[in-house]
């Protein structure tokens, strides 16, 4: 087997171990089958060997059993027609250019946020009534702002919105707050501080970084980056360092591959494979998988996805992120910290969790770049493989802190803050 075909195998490996449902008709539509046998071979092989990198796995096993119990026969067609539908799209195009017709299906299925059914949500309101009936042990104070009773009692309010007017997905900041999670994004997402004390508090922020790599990286970069937008078809050559052979490894992939320009909407396993496998950021959602309890929450959609997906999945990181301190906390002790990822279209965001003070989850923001989506982007690839290089290095660190630990100790001050969560069936589903 040569270099090529071994690359080839080991992006297809990985990208079964980053899906959410390693499904065949995920596979055969990233890499585009046209032959149903040669499919079904190779799903099979690069299946066995995810599980052989991931064998505890319970999406690889399950799509395991379900592949040996023939559940996935209609998967092939599942494929034949989305390329059917691919085929449709390019028709309708050319109707709507020529004046036939206006209306073409999304690759996605997105219909539009009016068709999407936001569910209401349902939540238990004693047990968050009895959270917020308890003293704070400790309060978090920037100088003259006791943030801790500001929140509280911007949690009671949205305790009493809830029960008048109820909640939805697209309540996503009132649904954290109600699950002690404080986002301390731009703008601020609560209205009872005003900007002048959102700047003070956020100037604290722990996990501040900036997206770059070392000179003897981005030098060469940058001028291969150059040479490639003026037409001279440059490939970066690494020194022998290993930062510098992944960056190349990485950039000469991706320019290989980008589109011309990216296409408006994609399906999920087509961005996965198209931006995601060469960027670096598939290796933190393979990571995110592999810890008992995962350090790293990521969550990641296509362009054209609606606003609610994206509102869900970042309510899904935040919780997962809380639910990540809290075993840290029961099963070692600490370190009580956790990083979360979203990746909707090419906006690519990280954040940084802790638990400090009593009731608090604080999301402080880490980094956010763009991921290269066509050739006009490629300048974009150095701070996008810096961002994930430096989130890498955090999550490896706090990585190291866990297992360091042992699972006899004496309970920390910081078990006092941990919260439970509210009674809730969707977030019960959603963590699950």
């Amino acid at each position: 087997m040569d270099k090529r075909e071994e690359d080839e195998r080991k992006r297809k490996t990985m990208l079964l171990r980053a899906l959410n449902d390693p499904r065949p008709a995920v596979f055969y539509a990233a890499f585009k089958y046209e032959s149903k046998t040669v499919a079904h071979q190779d799903y099979s092989f690069r299946l066995e060997d995810a599980l052989r990198e991931e064998p505890q796995s319970k999406r690889l096993l399950n799509a395991k059993r379900r592949w040996d119990a023939g559940e996935y026969k209609d998967d092939w067609k599942k494929n034949a027609n989305r390329k059917a539908d691919r085929e449709e799209k390019k028709r309708g195009k050319r109707r709507k250019i020529e004046g036939i017709s206006g209306e073409t299906d999304s690759l996605t299925g997105n219909r539009g946020e009016s068709q999407v059914d936001d569910e209401a949500f349902e939540i238990d309101f004693d047990s968050i009534t009895r959270e917020l009936q308890k003293e704070p042990s400790n309060e978090w104070i920037v100088g003259t702002i006791n943030i801790t009773k500001k929140f509280r009692q911007y949690q009671e309010e949205v305790l009493q919105k809830a029960k008048t007017d109820g909640l939805t997905w697209h309540n996503t900041y009132e649904i954290l707050a109600l699950s002690s999670i404080m986002v301390l994004c731009w703008p601020c997402p609560y209205q009872n501080f005003s900007n002048e004390e959102w700047r003070e508090i956020t100037r604290t922020n722990p996990s501040a970084a900036d997206s770059v790599l070392p000179s003897s990286v981005s030098e060469p970069l940058q001028k291969t980056i150059r040479k490639h937008m003026t037409g001279q078809g440059s490939y970066m050559h690494p020194d022998d360092s290993a930062l510098s052979e992944a960056v190349a490894k990485s950039f000469n992939a991706l320019r290989d591959t980008v589109p011309p320009l990216a296409p408006s909407k994609t399906s999920e396993e087509e961005h996965c494979y198209k931006f995601l496998i060469h960027s670096h950021i598939l290796c933190f959602l393979v990571f995110s998988r592999t810890m008992k309890i995962p350090l790293l929450n990521t969550e990641h959609k296509p362009r054209g996805c609606t606003l609610l997906l994206r509102k869900k999945d970042v309510a899904k990181v935040h919780l997962r992120g809380r639910k990540s301190i809290n075993e840290q906390l029961s099963t070692k002790g600490g370190p009580g910290e956790a990083y979360l990822l979203t990746n909707f279209g090419e906006v690519v965001e990280s954040f940084y969790m802790d638990l400090k003070f009593d009731g608090l989850y604080r999301s402080w923001p880490f980094l956010t770049s763009k991921l290269v989506i066509d050739q006009p982007t490629i300048p974009l690839f150095e701070y996008t493989f810096a961002h994930f290089w430096q989130l890498e290095d955090r999550v490896n660190k706090l990585a190291g802190n866990y297992k360091s630990r042992s699972n006899k100790f004496t309970p920390p001050t910081q078990m006092k803050f941990v919260r439970e969560l509210p009674n809730s069936p969707q977030i019960k589903q959603l963590l699950n």
